[in-house]
């Protein structure tokens, strides 16, 4: 899944939305863009909040799979690793994009 994909699937997991050819905050403003989610750990921290209980544990086992090396590094996981694990979580990674 390329990288422009990976960052649009997040933006919309996280309620943002493309109208009248520009981005909109889930609030429904206008934005510049969408965050840049593989490459800020604040933006993924921020996508990581719309996670269920539920789906934070998937999302561990993903990152966990992901970032090698067991549970504990999960903490030194970068934002393109979490993007990829928060993708895998929602059932949105799709390698053929």
């Amino acid at each position: 899944m390329n990288p422009e994909a990976q960052r649009i699937k997040i933006a919309e997991a996280c309620g943002w939305f493309f109208m009248d050819d520009s981005w909109h905050y889930p609030n429904g403003a206008k934005a510049i863009a969408t965050p840049d989610y593989l490459n800020d750990l604040n933006a993924m921290q921020e996508a990581e909040n719309v996670l269920t209980n539920e789906q934070w544990w998937l999302f561990v086992e993903f990152l966990t799979e992901i970032r090698g090396g067991g549970v504990a590094l999960c903490i030194s996981a970068t934002a393109a690793q979490r993007a990829e694990a928060f993708l895998k979580t929602l059932n949105l990674w799709n390698h053929e994009h």
